[in-house]
């Protein structure tokens, strides 16, 4: 009976064993089949993890190899760039060897901790960073013929862990050009929430791809009202752009008077001589330069109101009055000015 029952349980252990390996075969055949139908992207023939040693490499030739790869990448590659402009995991291989010179590391600035200048730094750098960046700029030199590029910039905007720099995000989404229209709703609901650079730089695209349509219109006019003097300028263009309408934005115009750097103020003077002297306020808006702490600004000033063609009384003796203007090219600028307009 003892050979009998253990003749049953070697039966057992074996059946156990033949489930265990149909198991392992059917999840063999399993994963082949997903990669069959979901084959990696690849890049010259090549997967991310390739590109990745490569970098990681350090060598002139490899750094070569990778830059000419990605500057010559095709909309085909497109599935590829996007993979590696997510990458955040390394290949398992690679994350074992960096594993292993980082225990070396603590090991030998354990021992040389009292020299600083002994202590070990990692020979293998970590190419994600690198990755990242390269598929980021052909993804951007692609521009329309990477459409998808669009809800995969968006979805790395909202994501507070994102794998790459906003700022890149939003430089890849203003080359798509019309192609970035069905974003356009992702990019309304996110404008709030930018750092103030990257609303400019999103309502920039946003007049470009819809500029007729009214909620583009209306972030754009909302803009307006924006807390930074920066904002609030851009706002200012793009309405003028699109709709030339000076009664909107002359209110934002002059409100940016006291704030801002000189360069900004500058930046007003132009876009008020670019309006016009259509309208009283536009003149005495760009007279107020004419006080402005900026020295450069106010010859600007005196410049535009130069070319006006013509003066309200008030504003022609502010311009007279800068003809005694403590720095010589700001006199210069309004007696020029003063000359131009008596002709």
């Amino acid at each position: 009976m003892a050979s009998d029952a253990a003749q049953r349980e070697r039966q057992l252990g074996l059946h156990k064993l033949i489930v265990c390996m149909i198991a392992a075969i059917l999840l063999i055949l399993l994963a082949a089949v997903f990669l069959f139908l979901h084959p990696e992207p690849l890049l010259k023939g090549k997967p991310a993890a390739y590109w990745l040693a490569q970098l990681e490499n350090g060598s002139i030739p490899a750094q070569r190899e990778v830059r000419d790869a990605f500057d010559h990448a095709l909309p085909d590659d497109v599935p590829f760039l996007l993979k590696a402009v997510r990458i955040q995991k390394r290949p398992l291989l690679q994350q074992l060897k960096q594993w292993w010179w980082d225990w070396r590391i603590r090991m030998q600035n354990k021992k040389f901790g009292a020299l600083p200048g002994l202590r070990l730094t990692g020979p293998i750098q970590d190419g994600r960073f690198a990755l990242r960046w390269f598929a980021a700029q052909s993804l951007e030199r692609l521009g329309p013929n990477a459409p998808a590029a669009g809800p995969v910039m968006i979805g790395l905007l909202r994501d507070k862990h994102s794998t790459i720099d906003p700022a890149t995000a939003v430089s890849v989404l203003s080359k798509l050009g019309p192609a970035a229209a069905p974003i356009i709703p992702d990019l309304l609901e996110l404008l709030p929430n930018l750092p103030p650079h990257l609303r400019i730089s999103v309502l920039s695209i946003l007049a470009n791809v819809g500029p007729t349509q009214s909620r583009v219109r209306s972030a754009i006019k909302g803009s307006l009202h924006d807390l930074e003097p920066d904002v609030r300028f851009a706002a200012a263009t793009l309405v003028w752009t699109l709709t030339q309408d000076h009664e909107l934005i002359l209110p934002a115009l002059i409100g940016l008077r006291d704030h801002g750097e000189a360069g900004l103020r500058w930046s007003v003077i132009e876009l008020l001589e670019r309006i016009g002297p259509s309208r009283s306020e536009v003149i005495e808006a760009t007279a107020t330069f004419l006080l402005d702490e900026n020295p450069r600004v106010r010859a600007r000033a005196a410049r535009a109101l130069g070319n006006f063609g013509s003066l309200p009384a008030d504003s022609k003796a502010a311009l007279q009055n800068a003809t005694n203007d403590s720095y010589v090219f700001v006199r210069e600028e309004a007696a020029a000015a003063l000359d131009k307009l008596s002709k």
